[in-house]
C-alpha cells in the first residue's frame, strides 16, 4: 500500500500552531497578513519551515508571492510533493 501524502494544509496550521497562532484563530481561509498580521518575509519563514516537516530539502520553498490565505499557502506547496521536486529550488 502506497503511504498518504502528508495533508499539508493540517502542516501549515500546525507550524502556525506552534508559532504562537491560537488553533482557534487559525483555518485554511485565515488571511496571513489581515488576521495574522504575518508580512511577505514571515510567510517565507513559514513556508521554509512547512516544506522541511514535509521533509523537502531545506532550499525547496514556495513562491509565496501574492499568497493571502492559509489555503493559497497550501496549494503553492503541494506541487512541491507532489512533483517530486525535492532538488529544485523555487523562487522566493
Amino acid at each position: 500500500m502506497v503511504p498518504q501524502p502528508p495533508d499539508v494544509t493540517e502542516t501549515i496550521l500546525e507550524a502556525l500552531h506552534t508559532l504562537g497562532y491560537p488553533p482557534a484563530a487559525v483555518k485554511a481561509s485565515t488571511q496571513l497578513q489581515d488576521d495574522l498580521g504575518i508580512d511577505s518575509l514571515e510567510t517565507v519563514e513559514l513556508s521554509a519551515i512547512v516544506c522541511q516537516r514535509l521533509g523537502l530539502p531545506p532550499r525547496v520553498s514556495a513562491d509565496v508571492r501574492d499568497v493571502r490565505t492559509v489555503a493559497d499557502l497550501a496549494a503553492r506547496i503541494r506541487p512541491l510533493l507532489h512533483e517530486g521536486r525535492g532538488d529544485t529550488e523555487s523562487s522566493p
